[in-house]
């Protein structure tokens, strides 16, 4: 039997049980190597809690199951493998598929066996339903402490130090702090000052920030428009939706001017270049909805659904997609199309028994009425039947999904109808033989635009697969210094996008006669 062990232990823990990585490897190793067993390897997470499944020991663990060769992951707790029942599942379930059983050897469970499998999950249920006792208990103890005016915070806020003794801590005013708080109060509010200059005058003055070495004009800015920051500067520190009276550093009424200087504060803040996307207007998500190019700070840019980012539901499919991918493959598309002339004249030729756009766009339209029509009989009777509104929502959400599906198609549709009125549109065409006269083997956004909106290209994300560089992991091995795992360059967050190229094949065909006759 081949078998991998694994460790894990928070700070709290450590510090409060004194349960060590180290003891838990020895242990681990000398029960795997008894019976002539093969320990294969050990992992640990030293530090990381275990309510997150996102540890980079963890991860790497899952990573050497994956292979296939292991057939047991040894813990000393379930608990170690994850704090919440559910997480612990997870682990089984996917280690399961992979032909590998998970043994807790203090606990004497093993879910190789089906009494392993129960006594495992009883315990699993206990220990999370525990922990939220002890959750909530905790919670209701600081409310009760709070209620008395006792500090049960972990950082007092700036201006404050704690006082007292640890089941009577008291906030107090720290005198240091305090005189910043009047300075910022007196020169950036009332005085209207830069807030670099007020920044520079705090340093010289040595009244630096609580977690920095010193001011600057952004950590200023942004201390200073924090409303909580003036409330707390008033005399109240809030728990939950508890206030706490504590030594106020400013009058009510300069607290009132402060929070009318910060609605009328405006600061522009330094903008991110504008980057242009290949895709914009042109990629239709899953749920039938336009895509949406972003860069969010370091990350790679990304094409993604906006309702999806506002959490409405229809949108489990709406995955991310990265940016590069995506362009590359629709131009790669596009550039065999034009290049197989051919191809395009017969499709035109061909289009005879071909059902045009004007029928389908009829043919759509009619669906859209009646289902329109379903919708409004569906919700009249389910509301008869007394049904609350969200679960009236949910009943009707399939049949509006395939709407939003339809009146996307028809949108398209319509689309397609005026360009047919319309024609070839020469002007176009000529800008796109010009631009891929100088750059048809480059990749570069400006030249493939004026070919997409020449070709009137539509493309649509279908679904997703997983994909094959990583095998739907997300991440291909381990750093070799700080053994963090190592995203993968080829996709995000394990999957691929399944794209349908839509173009005008009367345009594209003018585009590729026009490269032909240039060449």
């Amino acid at each position: 039997m081949r078998i991998v062990t694994y460790g894990r232990v928070s700070g709290r823990e450590q510090a409060e049980s004194g349960t060590s990585l180290p003891e838990q490897e020895r242990r681990l190793r000398e029960w795997a190597s008894r019976d002539g067993h093969t320990h294969v390897e050990h992992f640990s997470d030293p530090g990381f809690s275990g309510g997150s499944l996102s540890r980079p020991g963890l991860t790497a663990l899952r990573q050497r199951v994956a292979m296939g060769d292991v057939t047991m992951v040894a813990v000393t707790k379930a608990d170690r493998l994850a704090r919440d029942q559910l997480g612990q599942l997870t682990l089984v379930y996917e280690f399961s598929q992979q032909g590998a059983a998970v043994t807790a050897i203090d606990e004497g469970t093993s879910s190789a066996t089906a009494e392993g499998q129960l006594t495992a999950n009883l315990l699993g249920g206990v220990a999370q339903f525990e922990r939220q006792r002890i959750g909530i208990r905790t919670k209701e103890g600081r409310r009760a402490a709070a209620k008395q005016g006792r500090f049960v915070g972990s950082t007092p806020p700036f201006g404050y130090r704690v006082a007292g003794e640890p089941r009577a801590r008291l906030l107090v005013i720290d005198n240091k702090q305090a005189q910043a708080v009047r300075y910022i109060y007196e020169q950036l509010v009332v005085g209207r000052a830069r807030a670099k200059d007020v920044a520079d005058d705090l340093n010289r003055r040595g009244l630096t920030p609580a977690k920095k070495a010193t001011w600057d004009a952004a950590t200023l800015r942004r201390w200073a428009k924090d409303s909580g920051h003036i409330e707390a500067a008033a005399g109240i520190w809030r728990f939950d939706d508890i206030e706490v009276p504590i030594p106020a550093i400013i009058t009510e009424a300069e607290a009132a001017f402060w929070r009318t200087w910060l609605r009328e504060a405006r600061t522009v803040y330094p903008q991110r270049a504008p980057q242009s996307y290949l895709l914009t207007g042109l990629l239709i998500m899953p749920c039938g909805r336009r895509g949406l190019g972003r860069t969010a700070g370091r990350q790679r840019p990304t094409y993604s659904c906006r309702a999806r980012l506002a959490a409405a539901r229809g949108h489990d499919n709406c995955h991310n997609v990265e940016v590069a991918h995506l362009d590359v493959t629709v131009v790669e598309h596009v550039r065999q199309a034009l290049l197989q002339p051919a191809v395009l004249r017969a499709g035109v030729m061909g289009r005879g028994a071909v059902i045009s756009p004007a029928v389908e766009l009829t043919r759509v339209q009619a669906e859209l009425a009646a289902l329109d029509t379903q919708i409004a009989e569906e919700v009249a009777l389910l509301r008869e039947h007394g049904l609350r509104r969200d679960a009236l929502e949910a009943s009707v959400r399939p049949l509006q999904t395939q709407q939003e599906v339809l009146t996307a198609r028809a949108r398209g549709l319509r689309r397609k109808v005026a360009e047919e009125a319309a024609g070839v549109d020469n002007a176009q065409v000529r800008r796109a033989v010009t631009a891929l006269e100088g750059g048809f083997d480059t990749i570069k956004p400006e030249t493939w635009r004026v070919v997409l909106d020449a070709l009137h290209v539509v493309v649509r994300i279908v679904d997703h697969y997983e994909c094959e560089a990583c095998g739907g992991s997300g991440y291909t091995g381990t750093h070799p210094v700080t053994h963090h795992p190592l995203r993968c360059d080829a996709c995000l967050a394990g999957s691929q996008p399944v794209v349908e190229v839509e173009m005008d094949d009367v345009a594209a065909l003018a585009v590729a006669d026009g490269l032909r006759a240039s060449s």
